[in-house]
């Protein structure tokens, strides 16, 4: 018995450790499913080879990498939804507006608009969208999943025959513009058409589907397959499915996570289900990030994790997100952005892999045959050839069919290059501009088709080319932005030319480099005699500026003796006042608009109010003071505050002075819900009301 139980322990050593070494080697196995040779060559008009310059620019990968929609019901309201999704995807999939429930709530009444609009949308910008799902084995009076007319329908046989009709009228109405479709959902999990039809509802769906479009993939999803050990029911009904004839095209794989991913525990269950010997896809992936206490970092890890199983995954040909942004996801922490349509960590891990790390950019020469041989991912591309002197652009599909071939380019094929986005900035709080890789034609009939964001959309009020510069269009916005908003501009429409006639191509959410110099923090220093301003850019001299600059202390204007840079930085500004400041005054210092500026020649703006953290100390240091504690430093979700006897006002400010929160209280104990403050740097000031006022100023950190 020992020696059996050693022998299992010496199997699941060796498993485990195989596992490592499989994961290890992802970026091989990558190289070798993912990428191919090809080679081009390049032929002038006459049919002559062409000895010149040429560039292969990876444009859409085969792989699809596609995301959950949600259908735009009002014009521009999930625009940077869309925009974002463009930027970092290549594919959708209908959240709810393809479910039946979503179609037919109501016996013959029919709503395809939101998927309708979707499907456009998609095909305007050359994705695929998934009809998600066509059946939902679904559970007895759960209506989202079966529709209630389904479900009071009075035998078996009418539920059958309902569920042919959605199957054969909705596939026949999107054949040739719907190309794959997960024909059951859930079926090893829930049961409710199973138990009205029986068994054959599994495989006759899939035979109704494939009466209904021949050329479409036809998918059986479901869950808890790679997350838990569910997946010998799924993997025994799939079997009994194929034995009864069921033309099943592939597995899809929900991937709903808890708080980790555990790469052997994945590898192992896709092994089980590549058993199947069907094409898989990770159809719903998303992590339960704040149920489970994710950090963001964390998060990040575990998305790229995921991401590199898939992808070096010999099997899986396809990973959809099921959510973009938290607020609007399934899972409440799930979107690689925050409610404030920042990136989180996650954001750049997905976008790094897909979008860099499995890319492919290439340049070179070609021979005097013409040829010019690259490895790259497979997919769509654009080829940029010299020919003649002058730039022609190709744009083609490299995928294993032409893997072992010559793909022939010819001038007359070309296109004049299309200009391209080289960069975007934020050079003053309400102007934008844009530089392109050549001179564009007058933008100011385009106003309405260049979309900029910050938390909301920023509307354009003119568009025109940059004086003396017309690669750079410049955008005139309605509203401010400030230093630290995060800003994108997108372009999803329109007719944008160039000065060549050429037209701009769409792109998604393009983060712009925010130019704009700010204030990220006011001090004073330990003897009150100075303010210390640190600003987010290195600035110019401050010139003629400085009658710009207030201090005021408990509201009054305080004389300035000097104002002077940090010896070692010019965005740190040192301003000498006439008279010390003291411990508990409460000081702002503020800019009126003059003409002080970073060394990037960018204005400062005004800046309102700043508070200043007032770091004169009292009599006894009260910050180090064991009466008061404040715990996690940093903080994530709650932060306790020990506290002495005796009542006592908190007040917390941001990094502007501006007071966020404020209690009273006679409790020593205090937990605060830090969630819904953004991260930062926040001032936490404590007066407690004893003959000696004591006041405890404290930062925070919200990660």
């Amino acid at each position: 018995m020992k020696r059996g139980i050693l022998f299992l322990a010496a199997i699941l050593v060796l498993t485990t450790v195989r596992a490592q070494d499989w994961y290890k080697d992802a970026s091989k196995r990558i190289d070798s499913l993912r990428k191919v040779n090809f080679t081009l060559q390049i032929l002038d008009s006459t049919g002559q080879p062409v000895a010149d310059s040429i560039r292969v620019d990876l444009f859409k990968h085969k792989f699809t990498f596609g995301v959950v929609m949600d259908p735009e019901y009002t014009p521009g309201s999930l625009a940077w939804d869309r925009a974002t999704m463009y930027r970092y995807y290549n594919a959708g999939v209908a959240g709810n507006a393809f479910k039946w429930s979503g179609i037919e709530a109501q016996q013959g009444v029919l709503t395809y608009e939101g998927f309708d609009e979707m499907l456009q949308w998609c095909e305007r910008v050359g994705w695929r969208i998934k009809g998600h799902t066509l059946l939902w084995n679904g559970h007895e009076g759960n209506y989202h999943e079966v529709p209630k007319w389904v479900q009071d329908l009075p035998t078996g046989e009418q539920v059958k025959e309902a569920c042919k009709n959605r199957i054969i009228r909705d596939m026949t109405r999107y054949k040739g513009r719907v190309f794959e479709y997960d024909v059951m959902n859930e079926p090893s999990h829930t049961f409710y058409l199973t138990n009205r039809v029986g068994d054959s509802i599994n495989w006759l769906a899939f035979k109704w589907a494939r009466q209904a479009d021949s050329t479409a993939e036809l998918y059986v999803n479901d869950y808890n397959t790679i997350e838990w050990e569910e997946y010998g029911p799924f993997v025994r009904l799939v079997r009994k499915m194929l034995d009864n004839g069921a033309p099943v095209d592939g597995i899809g794989i929900q991937a709903h996570f808890g708080g980790s991913i555990n790469t052997n525990d994945v590898k192992r269950r896709l092994d089980s289900l590549a058993t199947l010997g069907l094409p898989m896809r990770i159809t719903e992936f998303d992590m339960d990030v704040t149920a489970q206490k994710v950090t963001p970092l964390n998060q990040a890890i575990y998305y790229a994790r995921m991401l590199r199983i898939a992808f070096s995954y010999p099997k899986i040909t396809g990973f959809y997100f099921w959510g973009l942004i938290d607020g609007k996801v399934w899972r409440a922490g799930s979107g690689i952005f925050n409610v404030n349509k920042e990136p989180k960590p996650a954001a750049d891990s997905v976008y790094n892999l897909i979008h860099k790390e499995w890319s492919t950019h290439e340049k070179g020469v070609t021979d005097t045959e013409g040829k010019f041989t690259f490895r790259g991912f497979l997919g769509d591309y654009h080829v940029f050839a010299k020919i003649n002197g002058q730039w022609k652009e190709f744009r083609i599909p490299c995928d294993e069919k032409v893997k072992d071939s010559v793909i022939v380019l010819r001038e007359q094929e070309g296109m004049t290059p299309r200009p391209r986005l080289v960069k975007g900035r934020v050079v003053a709080p309400r102007v934008v501009e844009l530089k392109f890789d050549k001179k564009m034609a007058d933008p100011s009939a385009q106003i309405n088709n260049f979309e900029v964001f910050g938390r909301v959309k920023n509307p354009i009020l003119s568009a025109s080319l940059k004086e003396g510069d017309s690669t750079t269009i410049v955008l005139n916005l309605k509203n401010d932005l400030l230093y630290y908003h995060y800003v994108v501009a997108a372009y999803m429409k329109g007719d944008q030319k160039a000065a060549d006639s050429s037209i701009l191509d769409i792109f998604g959410a393009t983060p712009l480099e925010n130019m704009i110099p700010g204030i990220v923090s006011a001090s004073t220093s330990d003897d009150g005699s100075q303010i210390i301003v640190r600003l987010n850019k290195n600035m110019d001299e401050l010139g003629s500026n400085a009658d710009s600059i207030k201090i005021t202390v408990n509201n009054i204007p305080v004389s300035i003796n000097s104002i002077t840079f940090k010896d070692d930085s010019s965005s740190v500004l040192l301003i000498t006042l006439a008279e010390p400041v003291k411990f508990g005054d409460k000081i702002y210092f503020s800019y009126k608009p003059g003409t002080w500026s970073s060394t990037e020649g960018i204005a400062l703006p005004a800046t309102g109010n700043v508070l200043v953290d007032n770091k004169v100390p009292n009599a006894i240091s009260y910050e180090n003071n064991a009466s008061v504690q404040l715990f996690p430093n940093p903080v994530i979700d709650y932060c306790n505050i020990q506290l002495p006897n005796g009542n006592h006002e908190l007040i917390i400010y941001n990094v502007l002075g501006k007071e966020m929160y404020r209690l009273s209280t006679s409790q020593n104990h205090l937990k605060l819900d830090m969630r819904k403050f953004e991260k930062g740097v926040y001032l936490v000031k404590i007066i407690s009301n004893n003959p000696n006022r004591n006041v405890y100023n404290i930062k925070l950190n919200k990660q």
